[in-house]
């Protein structure tokens, strides 16, 4: 059975832009740290003491 599928163009503005970046960004960040053993750069930072 074949596949149906289509496409669509985006035309986003600047500001979309980047949203969407960010957004990915974020999305790509919290899968890495959600997947597998917990990275040194997902892991809490120590409290700087005074």
């Amino acid at each position: 059975m074949p596949t149906l599928a289509h496409k669509i163009r985006l035309t986003p503005t600047p500001e979309q832009v980047t949203y969407f970046k960010q957004a990915c960004g974020t999305a790509r960040f919290v899968w890495r740290c959600g997947s597998g053993p917990l990275p040194a750069r997902c892991r809490r930072p120590k409290p700087l003491s005074v």
